[in-house]
């Protein structure tokens, strides 16, 4: 039976509002401030039964498992107790109350009542890039202070990213880590995997058992990868032999940013969370350049494509010196024709005709005269043939 009041009636509970592997959610109001809020309860569904009357939680099974129970609530408060230390950084979820009460530990939150990403995506569909890298840059800009802190979350993914306010917020650290200085988890409780979002690391026992950044950079890639295309990725061992697909409409830097967070070896991803978003400043900055789509250039820009200056086309050596031999012959030609006319109209000025014969034109027209080698028919002037 779900319990109805917690801490003496100082807050109500109004509904569930889901459950996850290693605790309980719900709608409450803080019945002073008559403020809505969120409480999360510590509930391992795995390990853990509720008495129907009094809604006293308890552990179940083997002495190992009561004693994992033991140990995940202890860390259950530890982890809200560093979240309750991180209300100055935005985009996280904040924790306004902290106790154990039903044999179980709780936690109240601020109560988000825009939804997860993943209802969004779900219910309306895939987001324009602008939007999703927006959410994306804002998770990142809190999964950055976390790793500052030595925390990892673990647990990335749309279903855990709230809207509120038209901000993202992110939520529910139920399997996250504290690291000390050297990089060692202080807590060896098992972690949970989100298919599709969690790396191979944290499949192996161990695992994350050493801080590292890109474990959590790969589900933040993960999760753009859904808000861009509604599709869960595949799972992380499948990308071993299988690169990623993307649609068409994926720009550059989307594509380009998400491959190298979800690469399978750590070494191979982008190392912090400003790397990640460094990929991505092309993309938020609004370049939605589609890679597999050649764009065309705004009219305006277009300018005419540079023709090449063609090159003098130089004729054969030796027509041009014919063509400058034949000039001068053509002039003397001329000439000589000018001087035989004169000549010829002597001739018809002042006949000597031999008795019985008669001149005729074509005595003359027939005459022939050369001059420099080359012919021409008396009359016209027109070189011989």
């Amino acid at each position: 039976m779900t319990p109805q009041t917690l801490q003496n009636g100082k807050y109500r509970i109004v509904r569930q509002l889901g459950q996850g592997g290693f605790g309980i959610t719900y709608e409450g109001v803080q019945a002073g401030l008559n403020r809505r809020v969120a409480i999360k309860e510590f509930f391992m569904k795995a390990y853990c039964e509720r008495d129907a009357t009094t809604s006293y939680v308890r552990a179940v099974g083997t002495a190992g498992s009561r004693e994992l129970v033991k140990r995940c609530r202890e860390k259950f408060i530890k982890e809200a107790q560093t979240i309750a230390r991180l209300e100055s950084v935005p985009h996280i979820v904040r924790i306004h109350d902290i106790f154990e009460e039903n044999g179980t530990a709780y936690y109240v939150m601020q109560y988000i009542g825009g939804g997860s990403l993943e209802s969004l995506v779900r219910e309306r569909g895939r987001l324009d890039e602008r939007t999703a890298v927006g959410y994306i840059r804002q998770v990142g800009e809190a999964l950055a202070e976390l790793h500052r802190r030595r925390i990892m979350h673990l647990d990335i993914k749309p279903d855990n990213i709230m809207l509120h306010d038209g901000k993202a917020v992110l939520i529910d650290f139920g399997i996250s880590k504290h690291y000390n200085d050297s990089g060692s988890a202080t807590t060896t409780t098992p972690v949970g995997i989100s298919k599709g979002y969690a790396p191979l690391e944290q499949y192996e026992e161990g695992g994350v058992q050493e801080f590292s950044p890109e474990t959590d950079i790969y589900s933040l890639g993960a999760a753009l990868y859904n808000l861009l295309t509604r599709q869960t990725p595949a799972e992380a061992s499948r990308l071993l032999g299988d690169p990623l697909a993307f649609p068409s409409y994926v720009s550059a830097p989307c594509r380009n940013a998400i491959t190298k967070a979800m690469q399978p070896g750590k070494k191979n991803r982008a190392h912090t969370v400003a790397e990640f978003l460094g990929l991505l400043q092309a993309a938020s900055a609004g370049d939605d350049t589609v890679v597999d789509k050649p764009q065309p250039r705004p009219a305006s820009k277009l300018q005419p494509t540079p023709q090449p200056t063609p090159k003098p086309q130089s004729r054969p050596t030796p027509k041009k010196n014919l063509a400058w031999l034949l000039l001068p012959l053509a002039v003397v030609g001329i000439i000589a024709a000018a001087i035989f006319n004169v000549y010829m109209k002597s001739r018809v000025a002042e006949p000597e005709f031999v008795a019985g014969e008669v001149a005729t034109q074509s005595d003359v027209v027939s005459e022939t005269i050369t001059v420099n080698g080359v012919s021409f028919n008396g009359c016209d002037g027109r070189a011989g043939e």
